[in-house]
C-alpha cells in the first residue's frame, strides 16, 4: 500500500487480508465515487451485516422454522461483539466481515453431508476461500469447530448421510472429498497468506504481542471504570454462557420426559453435547484457563486478546438455540425457550443502544464523519505494520509529531550518507526514478518505508542495494560516484511468486475435481434414467 502512511507505504495486506478492503472498493466504485469515506465504510458494513445475517437465516432452517431462523439471522447480524465491538468500538472491518462467511461454510458443508451434491461442495470452496481471504484469526478458531462438527455427523450417532450407504466406505470418500475441497480452497487463498506468513517478522509485529495474551482473560478484575473493555466482554461471555446452561437444562429436562425429537439431522444428543462443549471450552480459554494453548510455538499466540473467542461464541449459542427447536417438539417448551431468548435479545439489543449513544451524544455529525480523523486523513495504520525495529508511537496524537517532517510529500528523496545532491524525483504508483549526483558514492532515501522487495537499479541496468535506514527505517539506496538515474521498485519476493503458483494450481485443481464430480454425478444420473426406461 504506497499510499499509506501519509504517501511512506505500509505493508498492511501481508497482515490483513484484503477481501473487505477490496468490498469497500466495489461500493465505493458502484456509487461512482460520490460517497465520501464514512458513508462507503457505513453502505459496506450494512451490506456485510445484512449478508451475515441471511446465511446464519439460511443454516439455521436446517433445523428451525421460517420465523426462528429469521429472528436467528436478525440476532447474529447484531450480535454484540459482532456489531458493537468490531465494527463500532475497534472499526476490525476484517473481523466484522468474516461473519459472513461462518455460516455459509456449516450450511455448506451439512447440505452436503444429507445430500451427497456437488453444488454444496462448490459453495464450501466459494465460502473457505473467502473467509480465508477476509480473516486469518477467524479461520483458524472456527475451523476446528467445523472439523469437530463433520467428523461427528459421519461418525457419531447421527448415521450415515441420506442417499448414502451405511459401509463406512462411503463415509470416509465423502470426509476425502471435502477435506479434499477445504484444502484446495485454502490453497486458493495461498496468494495472500502465504507471503503474509513468510514475511510476518519484517514488520513491527512485536507491537500485537506487547501485552501478554494471559493479560486479557476475562471474569476477573470487573470494573467499568478501571477496565470497561474487559468487563463489556466479560458481561458478553456470563450471558452466552447462561443461555447455554439454560438451553442444556431445557433439553436434559425434554429428555427425561423423552419427548426429544432427534429425526432431523444434527440433533441428536451427541451433537448437544459438542455445541455446549465448544461454548464451555471457549468460556475456560476466555477465563484464562489452559493458557498453554495460547503460547509459543503454537499459532494461536496470534490470537492477541481471549476475547475473539466471542466470534466463536455467538455462532454456537445462536446454532444451539435452533437445534433446540428441532430437538423439542413441546409447544410449551418452545414458548418457554422464545419468551427466555427474547428477553436475552432485547437486554443485549438495549446496551448496544446505550453504549452507542454514550458514545456518540456529545459529537456532531462533522466528528463522527471518519474522514475527518486525522488517522483517516493521513492514512495511518496500526503499529505493527510499521517497519521493524523503527521507534513509532502507536498513539495517533504522539506519532504525527515524529512524522513531521515527512508529512509534506513535497521531499520525495534526500540524500542520508555520503556527499550528493538528488536532482529530480517521479514516483507513479509507488515507483521512484531518482535522479542523483554524487561525488564519492552515497546513500539516497526514498520516502517509502523499507520493506522485504525494494530493488533498485541505475540507467545502466546495474542492480544497487536496497536497505533500511534513518530511524523510521526508510528505504534507501546505495549509489556509486558520479551522475546516475536510479529507479526504484517494489519487486516480487520469491515467495510472493510461489504463492501465486500454489493459488493458481489450487484453483485449477478444485475446478477440475467439482467438474469431475459433477460429471459423475450426471453420468449416473442419465445411466438411471436408462434403466427406468428399459
Amino acid at each position: 500500500m504506497p499510499d499509506a502512511m501519509a504517501g511512506m507505504g505500509s505493508p498492511a495486506f501481508y497482515f490483513y487480508p484484503p477481501l473487505a478492503t477490496m468490498f469497500f472498493a466495489l461500493v465505493d466504485a458502484v456509487f461512482m465515487h460520490r460517497l465520501s469515506v464514512a458513508h462507503v465504510i457505513g453502505v459496506s458494513a450494512f451490506l456485510m451485516g445484512m449478508a451475515s445475517g441471511v446465511f446464519f437465516y439460511w443454516w439455521a432452517r436446517n433445523f428451525a422454522s421460517v420465523r426462528v431462523s429469521a429472528v436467528l439471522g436478525l440476532a447474529f447480524a447484531l450480535a454484540p461483539y459482532h456489531l458493537l465491538t468490531d465494527y463500532y468500538n475497534r472499526g476490525a472491518i476484517g473481523e466484522y466481515a468474516a461473519y459472513v462467511w461462518i455460516p455459509l461454510i456449516f450450511h455448506a458443508a451439512h447440505r452436503y453431508l444429507i445430500t451427497a451434491r456437488v453444488r454444496w461442495l462448490s459453495l464450501l470452496a466459494v465460502a473457505v476461500t473467502g473467509l480465508f481471504f477476509t480473516h486469518l484469526l477467524s479461520a483458524m478458531i472456527i475451523g476446528p469447530v467445523i472439523a469437530a462438527y463433520i467428523l461427528l455427523h459421519l461418525f457419531g450417532a447421527t448415521g450415515a448421510p441420506a442417499g448414502t450407504r451405511h459401509a463406512a466406505r462411503s463415509r470416509l470418500v465423502m470426509l476425502a472429498l471435502l477435506a479434499a475441497v477445504a484444502a484446495l480452497a485454502v490453497g486458493t487463498a495461498a496468494v495472500y497468506f502465504l507471503p503474509a506468513l513468510q514475511l510476518f517478522d519484517a514488520a513491527n509485529t512485536a507491537a500485537l504481542f506487547v501485552r501478554p495474551i494471559g493479560g486479557t482473560r476475562l471474569f476477573t478484575g470487573l470494573s467499568m471504570s478501571a477496565n470497561p473493555v474487559v468487563t463489556r466482554y466479560t458481561l458478553f461471555a456470563s450471558i452466552y454462557l447462561f443461555v447455554t446452561v439454560y438451553l442444556v437444562a431445557e433439553y436434559l429436562r425434554a429428555r427425561r420426559n423423552a419427548t426429544v425429537a432427534t429425526s432431523c439431522p444434527g440433533t441428536s444428543t451427541a451433537m448437544v453435547v459438542m455445541w455446549t462443549m465448544v461454548t464451555a471450552l471457549c468460556g475456560l480459554f476466555m477465563w484464562g484457563k489452559l493458557g498453554f494453548v495460547f503460547e509459543a510455538p503454537s499459532p494461536y499466540r496470534s490470537l492477541q486478546f481471549l476475547s475473539r473467542l466471542l466470534i466463536v461464541v455467538e455462532f454456537v449459542v445462536l446454532t444451539m438455540v435452533a437445534v433446540m427447536f428441532a430437538a423439542l417438539p413441546s409447544p410449551v417448551a418452545r414458548k418457554r425457550m422464545a419468551l427466555m431468548l427474547l428477553a436475552v435479545f432485547a437486554v443485549l439489543l438495549a446496551y448496544q443502544f446505550s453504549a452507542l449513544f454514550k458514545k456518540f451524544q456529545h459529537q456532531t455529525l462533522a466528528q463522527n464523519e471518519v474522514a475527518m480523523s486525522q488517522r483517516v486523513q493521513y492514512r495511518i495504520t496500526p503499529p505493527e505494520y510499521y517497519p521493524k525495529d523503527a521507534g513509532f508511537s502507536a498513539r495517533i496524537d504522539e506519532l504525527l509529531p515524529q512524522l513531521a517532517l515527512r508529512l509534506d510529500a513535497s521531499e520525495q528523496a534526500w540524500i542520508v550518507g555520503g556527499q550528493g545532491k538528488v536532482g529530480s524525483v517521479s514516483q507513479n504508483y509507488g515507483a521512484f526514478v531518482v535522479r542523483v549526483s554524487s561525488s564519492d558514492g552515497g546513500a539516497v532515501a526514498i520516502r517509502q518505508f523499507y520493506f522485504p522487495g525494494w530493488v533498485a537499479q541505475d540507467q545502466d541496468g546495474r542492480s544497487l542495494p536496497v536497505f533500511a535506514a534513518t530511524s523510521f527505517k526508510f528505504a534507501t539506496v546505495q549509489v556509486p560516484p558520479g551522475e546516475h538515474t536510479v529507479r526504484i521498485v517494489r519487486g516480487e519476493v520469491p515467495v510472493e511468486g510461489f504463492a501465486k503458483k500454489v493459488s493458481a494450481a489450487s484453483l485449477a485443481l478444485l475446478l477440475l475435481l467439482l467438474g469431475t464430480l459433477a460429471w459423475q454425478t450426471q453420468r449416473q444420473a442419465a445411466t438411471r434414467n436408462t434403466l427406468k426406461q428399459d
